[in-house]
């Protein structure tokens, strides 16, 4: 029977500490539901800007591009998380996904665990680009994708995942009641939300 780790640590990688709106949404529900499955787990973020992500979630960050440090918390860590966002795609530049398959890449090498979670996928247009994401996501023991066009995708590769929703929406979950409250209706009423 295999042993539990008695502390577990996960490494989060993802496009995080950037400001961008939608991408720290995602890594504050991550973070959080994360502390509520596993309390007194040990996580590190892999950040643009490490000293406020540090601050804001209450979790290790480091440096996302200086690899001395990268590459001690992926050899301590249980498991990396990759996600999610649309981490793995080359039409915002050339060198992105690189970046985001080299930390997979990586992980796999130094015997941690990779989750690609709920991402979505492509477009991938360089040659390049389409071969080393096929190679490298065939390492990750679990792939989960926010939509059916990067399930397809990755059908095309040969590389099974498993189609779920953008974690932003488990943020709005636990809200739901009291927002409802607010608004003035109850659980039964038929509503649409408009963002």
């Amino acid at each position: 029977m295999k042993k539990v780790p008695k502390s577990i640590k996960v490494v989060i990688s993802g496009y995080y500490g950037f400001g961008n709106f939608g991408d720290e949404a995602i890594l504050l529900v991550l973070v959080r539901e994360l502390k509520k499955l596993l309390p007194g787990i040990n996580i590190t973020v892999l950040s643009k800007t490490p000293e406020v992500t540090s601050k804001e979630l209450g979790v290790n960050s480091v440096d996302r591009m200086n690899f001395v440090k990268v590459i001690p918390e992926l050899m301590s860590a249980n498991m990396l998380i990759s996600g999610g966002g649309s981490l793995l795609q080359d039409v915002t530049g050339p060198l992105t996904i690189y970046y985001y398959l080299i930390i997979i890449l990586l992980a796999s090498i130094l015997g941690c665990k990779t989750v690609i979670y709920s991402q979505g996928i492509g477009p991938i247009n360089r040659k390049l680009s389409k071969i080393l994401t096929s190679l490298i996501l065939r390492l990750p023991v679990y792939k989960t994708v926010r939509d059916l066009k990067s399930l397809e995708f990755l059908k095309t590769l040969n590389i099974e995942s498993e189609l779920t929703s953008d974690p932003v929406w488990l943020g709005l979950e636990d809200n739901r009641t009291k927002n409802q409250q607010e608004i003035g209706i109850s659980e039964y009423d038929n509503y649409v939300t408009i963002n």
